[in-house]
C-alpha cells in the first residue's frame, strides 16, 4: 500500500484533495487500487523549517511562502519512471500554491509485504480460525 507523507504550511482542504485525487488516479493507472493509495498531511510552520541558518518563514515574499516535503513510501519494485511519474503528479497537483522551488519530494522503497491493514488481518484470523474448527 503506497503512503505518501506530505507536510507542509498549506492547509487549504481544496489543495489536499487536489493532491489526493492526483496520486490515486495515478497509482491507478499504475496497479493499484484506489482505496489502497494513502496521502497523510501534517502541518508545518515556516518557523520550524530551515534552509542552512534561515528559516523558511524569512523567504516569505509573495507566493515563495507556500512549501511542502513529500516523502513517498513505495515499493521497493517501481522503477524510475515510476517515481519520475509520481514526482509529476504531485508538483502538478501542489505548484502553485506550492512554489517549484519550495517542493521537496524524496523516496523511501518499502517491502509492501510489511503494511498490514486491520481488515486483513481479521481476515487471516477468520481463515485461521475455520481451519483449525475443521
Amino acid at each position: 500500500m503506497p503512503v505518501l507523507l506530505v507536510e507542509s504550511n498549506v492547509d487549504d482542504a481544496p489543495v489536499r484533495r487536489r493532491l489526493a485525487r492526483a496520486v490515486a488516479i495515478f497509482m491507478h493507472r499504475n496497479g493499484v487500487p484506489l482505496a489502497h493509495s494513502v496521502v497523510k498531511f501534517s502541518h508545518l510552520d515556516a518557523e520550524d523549517v530551515f534552509s542552512g541558518p534561515y528559516p523558511f518563514a524569512s523567504f516569505e515574499d509573495g507566493n515563495r511562502t507556500a512549501f511542502a516535503f513529500v516523502t513517498c513510501r513505495i515499493a521497493k519494485s517501481r522503477d524510475d519512471e515510476f517515481r519520475r511519474g509520481l514526482v509529476a503528479a504531485i508538483a502538478a497537483a501542489l505548484v502553485p500554491p506550492v512554489a517549484a522551488e519550495l517542493l521537496f519530494v524524496g523516496f523511501e522503497a518499502v517491502n509492501p509485504t510489511d503494511y498490514h491493514r486491520g481488515s486483513d488481518v481479521a481476515s487471516e484470523e477468520r481463515r485461521s480460525t475455520s481451519v483449525r474448527e475443521r
